[in-house]
């Protein structure tokens, strides 16, 4: 279970809406750094959300890296 963003190992991991899963700090500061006018994107599939999904740490991901 590798983040996609910095390609560690997931800590508090995050899924967004499309399914795909990252560190919950590096989402939100993929997002934060970008210009993004409002519309926030799915790194890998490029899915657009709006507004901004609410993320919160994936504890079913946590478990099933537990395993």
């Amino acid at each position: 279970f590798a983040c996609p963003v910095c390609l560690e190992t997931l800590k508090e991991p995050a899924t967004l809406p499309c399914g795909h899963s990252y560190c919950l700090v590096c989402i939100q500061s993929h997002w934060d750094k970008k210009d993004n006018n409002g519309q926030y994107s799915c790194p890998q599939c490029r899915q657009v959300f709006q507004p901004r999904p609410s993320l919160a740490k994936s504890t079913v991901l946590v478990e099933a890296m537990e395993k």
